[in-house]
């Protein structure tokens, strides 16, 4: 296990190599916890990290990334997907109850997630980058899940033979103190224990390694450290029914293991920022203190002179070209062409990085093409890019959520998220903003209708049954759509309206006065029932 471990983090070093060009230049904040440790060497927490960075588009757009990525994918206080029958249910006749019940199960893990959704918003951070990582273990009866964001630099992991991650290293730093906390019945040795009595706000490096035994369809965990005296001994291993990690890349090309994200795309941009804004910067120093040439008298001393408004200074001449201190002329003011430089750079950040914001939406009435159009943009911008974290981050946190409640009794055991019997659909504002084609087509033919034969006409041939699946694929809650009874008596009132036009195209070439509209009309028509 070691060795292949070693291997595994020498292979994934040339990743890691780019993340701190990304780190430095637009999360500096961003450290491995054995790089923070002072005690191996690293910076500690109060270290100044940021003295460097001259523009802050980029670690603007890195900051709004992850707030981002978590208002699409998992909104605090909101469900983000829901469990249901899968479509190659047995028993079609109990799709009702079966659903019945995993909403109740949807309703107890989202109940218990706000703690794992915090952590995931660290996560986020990492997903900038490519990649990010968190892990999911049992917690007591008070926490219930227990949730740690690891960062991608304490990461390396290894794909299986159909892309999907089978082997997970992590390399953490941890006090002494946290292990029996973490695993109270490890099997610890004597070194271990010496440290955990003696010296137990010291820290020491712990590998956790987690993976996939294809041949008994389990999740092997296996914990080991840098301070064991026997290398083959593990303190702790467990086996888990499914994966504890969520592993999610937002681009991934073939062969690579990590994965690339926005980061990545902006990094030539930021530096060229970044540089540009510390060249004017510079300029703008020279610009207010200049370059003073000083004859070197033996009576002007610089090291002691004030440069402050006012200040006296003793010197043996005053002017002309005996002067002890004079003024270097800097061309400062023909470096102004930067800020038309710096302006562009930071647009084509902010495009990249998708931080650019949709139009102001002022107007007061906007039609169903336009809305249906931002729906279609924020999908490519988005939820395009987006789209692997239902697979590899909501999806696993789904079946692992359910597997930890589940051991609690809280949930019913043995609930396995397959996506052919129990399959669980993404809810999330994202999620919605990528079925918005769906909701664009069906704007687009009721347009049509409405054109070529006008308002009535473009209702009746508009199945009333689609406006609450329209709505669904908006994102709406099912609490504020049509139920049942809603649709039976629109269809009520759509089949009188039509019974009346019908009437009214009858009797119209005798009629020789109109008749008040019908309350079906009205609605027809657009105005109040």
């Amino acid at each position: 296990m070691r060795a292949d471990c070693a291997e595994a983090f020498l292979k994934v070093q040339p990743y890691h190599r780019e993340l701190q060009q990304i780190y430095r230049y637009m999360m500096p904040w961003r450290q491995s916890t054995i790089e923070r440790a002072p005690n191996a060497g690293g910076q500690s927490e109060g270290a100044s990290i940021a003295d460097h960075i001259f523009d802050a588009t980029g670690i603007s757009a890195a900051a709004n990334f992850a707030g981002t990525i978590q208002e699409d994918w998992m909104p605090a206080n909101r469900e983000f997907f829901k469990l249901e029958a899968g479509p190659f249910l047995p028993k079609e006749d109990a799709r009702g109850e079966i659903n019945k019940a995993l909403d109740l199960v949807t309703k107890r893990i989202h109940a218990v997630s706000a703690r794992p959704q915090l952590t995931a918003l660290e996560c986020f951070y990492d997903l900038f980058g490519g990649t990010c990582a968190m892990n999911l273990s049992k917690g007591n009866n008070r926490t219930v899940v227990n949730a740690a964001a690891a960062p991608i630099v304490e990461i390396a992991i290894e794909d299986g033979p159909w892309g999907e991650t089978w082997d997970i290293y992590w390399k953490r730093a941890y006090k002494f103190r946290d292990l029996p906390a973490l695993w109270p019945q490890g099997k610890f040795s004597d070194a271990i224990k010496r440290g955990i009595d003696k010296t137990p706000r010291e820290t020491l490096q712990v590998t956790q390694y987690t993976h996939y035994d294809p041949r008994s369809d389990i999740w092997m965990f296996d914990v080991w450290t840098d301070r064991d005296e026997d290398l083959d001994k593990a303190i702790w291993t467990e086996t888990f029914n499914v994966t504890p990690w969520m592993i999610a890349r937002m681009f991934k090309m073939p062969g690579e293991r990590m994965g690339r994200g926005l980061g990545h795309l902006a990094l030539p941009f930021v530096k060229t920022a970044n540089r540009g804004r510390e060249l004017v910067l510079k300029a703008a120093v020279f610009a207010i203190l200049g370059i003073w040439l000083r004859r070197n008298d033996s009576v002007f001393n610089p090291d002691t002179a004030v440069f402050d408004p006012g200040a006296m200074w003793a010197v043996s001449q005053t002017g002309g070209q005996f002067a002890s201190l004079s003024r270097l002329p800097v061309p400062s003011a023909e470096f102004n062409v930067s800020h038309i430089i710096q302006n562009e750079e930071r647009e084509q950040i902010r495009r990249v990085l998708l931080d650019d914001e949709l139009p102001d939406e002022n107007d007061a009435v906007r039609s169903a093409t336009e809305v249906a159009g931002r729906l279609r943009r924020y999908a490519r911008r988005r939820g395009g890019t987006g789209a692997r974290l239902g697979q590899e981050f909501i999806m696993p946190y789904a079946q692992r959520m359910c597997d930890i409640l589940g051991q609690f009794g809280h949930v019913p055991k043995g609930i396995v998220i397959d996506q052919i019997i129990t399959r669980c659909l993404v809810t999330a504002p994202a999620a919605a903003a990528q079925r918005a084609d769906k909701v664009e087509s069906w704007v687009n033919y009721t347009q049509i209708l409405a054109m070529l034969f006008g308002p009535q006409i473009a209702m009746l041939l508009t199945k009333v049954d689609a406006i609450p699946e329209m709505g669904r694929n908006l994102g709406i809650p099912e609490a504020h759509l049509p139920g049942k009874d809603e649709l039976d008596q629109m269809r009520t009132v759509l089949s009188e309206a039509a019974q009346q036009m019908l009437m009214a195209s009858k009797n119209g070439a005798g009629a020789g006065g109109q008749q008040p509209p019908s309350q079906a009309q009205q609605f027809v028509n657009g105005a109040a029932a």
